[in-house]
């Protein structure tokens, strides 16, 4: 075995070896994070490592990676679909193009799987190369053992993940990568050739030393832990964990909220995929009753808190009241459910709706309390799984709602008090809601105050370290003036106990946001989302006279898609205020609603850029899906082309260097230029080693060619190196020389 065989298997060894290194970081994945499907990126870092290793050329491994991915991509999430046509290839473009104008626009929920799939082949790509480098071009990887070894200990002390025996791997792989490179890099420096038996000297010892010190270490006596697991320490310390009932709880909708506060891990179990016109929240229940640590449901309708609800009749909850209110035409959404819950969530905001189950004329049970609608077969309930939901979206008028008040909700809530509060309820919340609105004459005004002021920098959205109240503290007390960080159920309870305070009715609600979207349906012209138990949410709604139950949105980061409008034309009527009132207030009154119309018209314009940029994103993605041929031959027309280009670069190449540097007599030409001809030389198969000077080089260039003209023009090239001549003057003279070693480069 010569020394060239025993470096190339050492090289092997040291590709092999990193590669179990790179697995120790995905191994652990599946455990800890929602991550699936982990062998397709083990596949990816043995093609990528493979290709370094044989030097495959950078066109050919970045096409067949890029390829890898875009199939992938396809058996994870288009299977169901044909690749070509308006199928998987045109989805996948298509949830690209949104992903990236959500990770512009920050709309991180926005982005799809596909695409954080894609990034996290990006992730793996790039510490392939940089292992490449750390490996051949450094040859020290001292850094990334420790970090590996690093991230192990730190999964296995806080995760469910036990590394223990991963940690021996990579002190064994770690010692053995160590020493071959220490090998290597002494073998490099000194330039010497080395004897076989030093080979052997060095490995055998090198492979003992990690046997022995893996043994001894596994055999040795062990001190007991010196520092106790972090994590119980952590939770018995902390003060959210006031029972041994209390803990983290996985987001996702409950039936009970007799007691809020508390950590939230995320899940993204999928609840229902939906197919809508437009993207808004989803409905489920609402209560009434605020305990102090929670909310519960008041019961004042007694036997009668349930209805039959007959399929394609009109709602009662989303029935119109107010001849003002502008609805838009008629619209419906197409819900496939997937439930582990018994509730049958419905559009909000939405009027005049009816709910129309898939295949069955059975009644649903709605109950007239909380507005929770069940899907009910014989006396059981059971899961529904596929219905429809028919409804009208309305718009709301700023000055309408001004001039609306609340005191009718009695007449159709005569048994409930939707402005009660505990009778402990600390006097400083309702002092917080007077100073809030102290110079809003109106309920509506009021209600857009608290909840403007929930978005201001003093309240952090939050599901991690977040506070249980103490069994003497109020839930929305501790929010308020102690943590100031929480999630939907602190903000939204926050604020419908802020109005209660302020006689303002307002109820708390439960439901999901929109969802994750997924692609857009050209067939029916509409959105597809998925809602996952992640997607669960509270918000606020406030009852106005003639409009019913109106929803607002006090969480940070979160928006109900909800249109408010100016009146497009004051009448008299639009004024609640009778001639002989007073107008001295109507400068005040004027700023206010023109600070209010500034807001509005941003809120609008920010509404219409989105419109932009879906219209935008579903022109490209319907071009797509209607030229998808041509534009299929037009890229293989053009990738021929280039391949073309690249394939016959030996014929234009050299040209184009004699076209360049022909012209040029600058300091630096002589130089750029020399570089180009060893490029061309190498390109047309007269490679230079590694133990060659440029003289030995020149001469085997000269022996091929059979001149000397690269001799000459390496020894005046190595005078300008060395400082001993002007470099444009030796250019100019040289310049016939360096263009006849370039023209034998063309091929």
């Amino acid at each position: 075995m010569n020394e060239q065989t025993i470096k190339k298997i050492l090289r092997v060894v040291l590709y092999v070896f990193s590669f179990l290194v790179l697995w120790e970081w995905i191994w652990p994945l599946e455990t800890i994070s929602d991550i699936a499907n982990s062998h397709y990126f083990v596949i990816f870092l043995v093609f990528m490592l493979a290709a370094d290793f044989f030097s495959v050329k950078w066109l050919w491994k970045w096409s067949a990676a890029l390829i890898y991915i875009v199939v992938v991509s396809y058996i994870l999430y288009y299977e169901s679909n044909p690749m070509f046509g308006s199928g998987g290839l045109t989805l996948l473009i298509g949830d690209f193009i949104n992903s990236i104008i959500a990770v512009i626009r920050f709309e991180w929920n926005d982005v799809t799987n596909s695409f954080r799939t894609f990034l996290f082949f990006l992730l793996l790509w790039m510490m392939t190369y940089l292992l490449q480098y750390w490996l051949i071009v450094r040859k020290r990887i001292l850094l990334f053992i420790v970090l590996s070894i690093a991230f192990i200990a730190t999964l296995d002390t806080f995760t469910q993940y036990d590394g223990d025996w991963a940690i021996v791997r990579l002190f064994m792989l770690g010692v053995t990568l160590l020493g071959v490179l220490r090998l290597l890099l002494l073998i490099e420096k000194e330039n010497v050739i080395v004897p076989i038996k030093v080979y052997y000297n060095w490995l055998i010892p090198l492979g003992l030393l990690a046997i022995i010190a893996m043994t001894v270490g596994l055999m040795a006596p062990k001190p007991a832990a010196q520092w106790p697991d972090p994590v119980p320490f952590l939770i018995t310390n902390s003060n959210k964990f006031i029972s041994n009932e209390e803990k983290t709880n996985k987001v996702g909708y409950s039936e009970d909220d007799t007691r809020l506060g508390g950590d939230f891990t995320p899940d993204n179990t999928l609840v229902f995929w939906t197919m809508v016109a437009e993207k808004h929240y989803w409905y489920v229940e609402s209560k009434d009753k605020y305990t102090g640590f929670g909310w519960e449901v008041s019961d004042s309708m007694g036997d009668y808190g349930e209805m039959p609800y007959t399929s394609g009749t009109t709602f009662p909850y989303m029935t119109s009241i107010n001849e003002k209110l502008e609805l838009s035409d008629p619209q419906f959404d197409y819900i496939k459910g997937i439930y582990k819950e018994d509730h049958i969530p419905y559009p909000s905001p939405s009027y005049n709706g009816m709910i129309i189950p898939e295949g069955s004329s059975d009644q649903l049970i709605l109950d007239i309390e909380t507005n929770k609608l069940t899907y009910a077969e014989g006396n059981s309930f059971r899961i529904m799984g596929t219905y429809e939901a028919h409804y009208q979206v309305p718009t709301y008028h700023i000055d309408d709602l001004r001039a609306a008040g609340a005191d009718q909700i009695n007449q159709f809530y005569p048994e409930s008090d939707f402005t009660q509060l505990p009778e402990n309820l600390p006097e400083r919340v309702k002092e917080l809601a007077e100073s809030i609105t102290k110079d809003k004459t109106n309920m509506y005004d009021k209600v857009k105050a608290i909840e403007d002021y929930f978005h201001s920098p003093d309240y952090l959205y939050s599901r991690e370290d977040i506070p249980y109240p103490d069994e003497d503290e109020d839930f929305v007390d501790q929010f308020l003036f102690e943590s100031k960080r929480g999630y939907c159920d602190h903000f939204s309870t926050s604020m419908v106990v802020m109005l209660r305070t302020l006689d303002i009715p307002a109820r708390w609600v439960k439901g999901y946001t929109a969802g994750e979207y997924v692609r857009y349906q050209s067939d029916f012209e509409q959105y597809i989302y998925e809602v996952t138990n992640n997607n669960a949410h509270s918000w606020v709604e406030v009852y106005f006279n003639g409009f019913g139950w109106i929803p607002f949105e006090p969480t940070k980061g979160y928006d109900l898609n909800m249109s408010i409008e100016r009146n497009t034309a004051a009448t008299p009527t639009d004024d609640p205020r009778t001639p002989e009132e007073p107008r001295a207030e109507q400068p005040e009154q004027e700023q206010t609603a023109k600070e209010e119309k500034m807001k509005e018209d941003a809120t609008e314009q920010l509404k219409q850029d989105e419109k932009s940029d879906t219209k935008i994103s579903e022109s490209l993605k319907n071009y797509i899906a209607d030229h998808w041929k041509s534009n299929v031959i037009a890229l293989v027309v053009l990738l021929v082309f280039l391949w073309l280009i690249y394939l016959f670069r030996g014929k234009w190449r050299p040209r184009f260097w004699i076209w360049r540097f022909g012209r040029s007599n600058d300091q630096e030409a002589f130089s750029e230029a020399y570089a180009a001809l060893l490029k061309e030389l190498n390109r047309c198969g007269i490679k230079r080693k590694s133990e060659q000077t440029l003289r030995d080089y020149a001469q085997s260039v000269d022996s091929r060619f059979a001149t000397e003209e690269m001799s000459e023009l390496t020894m005046h090239y190595e005078r300008i190196i060395y400082g001993n001549g002007e470099a444009s003057e030796i250019w100019e003279k040289v310049k016939p020389l360096w263009k006849n070693v370039m023209k034998k480069t063309i091929t």
